[in-house]
């Protein structure tokens, strides 16, 4: 039976959320969706050094255009080899392997020291990446993948927010299973609207509606 791998191996009492946000953001981005960090959360091994990977859902409620994607963990024993380099992916569910919808690979994020530590002190970093081109998504659930290729045994850190619910496996080509945890994350980008008519078309519009009209009279 495959357990879920974490930094510790109880829960402790007297956690607080943070009020730290994720990322600084994108210029003009709106955050999307947010599971803030965990002061004093668990941390859960997210790399091939230890043989684990996770996945956690978030939802858009309107078609948006994703354009940073941001998270919070650190290092096993506080050791950082430096030389991080992550692998994001965007699924459509995780049923069974999942499927992949976009995937980022070789990505080296904006790192920033907080004041943050995990529930055995291990420190925590925000981590961000701009996209280089945004990532257009309809509203509705999806599920973010983060996985840290360097050598060193990275943790991503949990939300006091979400829906308890996670998803961990061992490694691509196996099934993925759900925990009841949430992960920390910030999606920013900016809502797609409906374009507005210019008024000029909206005065084409009404002529074509009088139009209609008249032929329908004439017809008669």
């Amino acid at each position: 039976m495959t357990t879920i791998l974490g930094s510790r191996k109880l829960v402790l009492g007297g956690v607080l959320s943070a009020a730290l946000m994720l990322g600084a953001g994108a210029a003009g981005a709106a955050v999307l969706y947010a599971q803030q960090p965990l002061d004093g959360g668990i941390s859960y091994y997210a790399t091939p050094t230890i043989g684990q990977q996770l996945a956690d859902d978030f939802t858009l409620s309107s078609t948006s255009d994703i354009e940073q994607i941001s998270w919070g963990g650190g290092y096993d024993n506080n050791f950082d080899a430096g030389d991080d380099s992550f692998r994001l992916r965007l699924y459509g569910d995780v049923s069974g392997q999942g499927s992949v919808l976009h995937e980022f690979t070789s990505v080296v994020p904006l790192r920033t020291t907080t004041s943050l530590t995990d529930s055995v002190s291990l420190a925590i970093y925000s981590y961000s990446h701009s996209l280089p081109t945004a990532v257009r998504m309809g509203a509705g659930a999806y599920f973010l993948f983060v996985e840290n290729l360097g050598s060193s045994d990275w943790i991503w850190l949990t939300s006091a927010t979400g829906n308890n619910s996670a998803a961990f496996r061992t490694v691509d080509g196996t099934d993925w299973m759900s925990f009841a945890d949430d992960l920390a994350m910030e999606m920013r980008g900016t809502v797609v609207t409906s374009p507005v008519p210019e008024p000029g078309t909206l005065a084409l519009l009404g002529l074509a509606g009088i139009g209609g009209l008249l032929a329908r009279r004439r017809h008669r």
